[in-house]
This record gives C-alpha cells, sequence and structure tokens, in this order.
C-alpha cells in the first residue's frame, strides 16, 4: 500500500492558529505537575487543548494531537527539573507516558489512512463498474 508521507512542516502549516504558546505551556505545566502521569491523561491534555478548535477530518485531528504530544515531548527535555519534576524518576514517568500516548496515536493514524485509501479505492471501483455499466447500455 503507498502511504502518503506528510512531513512536520506541512502539518504545522495547517496547524489552528489558535494554539498559542501560552496554551501549550499552561497545559504542559498541569500534566506535569500531575502525580501520576499516564497516555490516557496526555491524550485527556490534548482533548482540551483542541477542544475549542473545530477539526472535523479525523486525520488532521490526529495530526494536531501529534503535533502537540511531540512539543510537550521535547518541553520534557527543555524545562528546568527542579521547577517542574518532582524527582527525576517523576521526570521520566512523564516522558514514558507523553511516549506511550504518541505510539498510540501514530496506531491510530496508520488505521485511520489504510481506511481512507482502502474508501478511496473501492470509490474508483465503483466509478469503473459505472462507466462500464453505462457502455454496455449503450450498445
Amino acid at each position: 500500500m503507498a502511504r502518503k508521507k506528510v512531513s512536520f512542516a506541512e502539518m504545522k502549516r495547517s496547524f489552528p492558529q489558535d494554539i498559542t504558546f501560552e496554551v501549550l505551556a499552561k497545559q504542559f505545566l498541569q500534566f506535569s505537575r500531575d502525580r501520576y502521569p499516564s497516555a490516557e491523561k496526555a491524550l485527556q491534555n490534548t482533548n482540551t487543548i483542541l477542544s475549542h478548535v473545530n477539526i472535523q477530518d479525523p486525520i488532521k485531528l490526529v495530526h494536531a494531537k501529534i503535533i502537540i504530544l511531540n512539543v510537550m515531548r521535547d518541553a520534557v527535555r527543555q524545562v528546568n527539573p527542579d521547577y517542574v519534576y518532582n524527582s527525576p524518576q517523576h521526570r521520566d514517568e512523564v516522558f514514558a507516558a507523553i511516549i506511550e500516548a504518541l505510539e498510540g496515536l501514530e496506531e491510530e493514524l496508520e488505521e485511520l489512512e489504510e481506511e481512507a485509501f482502502f474508501e478511496e479505492e473501492e470509490e474508483e471501483e465503483e466509478e469503473i463498474d459505472l462507466g462500464d455499466f453505462s457502455l454496455d447500455l449503450d450498445l
């Protein structure tokens, strides 16, 4: 199956302008200070950030979540550990939760892209079948 490759720059161009650095920073700090971080909480965090943004396409929505989690993953490494995390172990737990959430989103994205690919193939087959049918009627 031919899979369309999308660059990070392309995803960023289509990213909603309503989501600012301040919004991302606030949600990241809130998530990082959570005593028991998990992948589910990381995904809830992305849903909170995207709650006021109207993205209808499920593939674009997953792309947006992946971008947010990639920004959060990079932030884990860049913030002062003494300011945000309770311990080095807590930092590792936050990082692991984000990575786990990213892996789940990448699997979801792959499934959505496969579904879209098969739907396009079915539509093309239907068009071909209808074309053959109309030719038979003209004879």
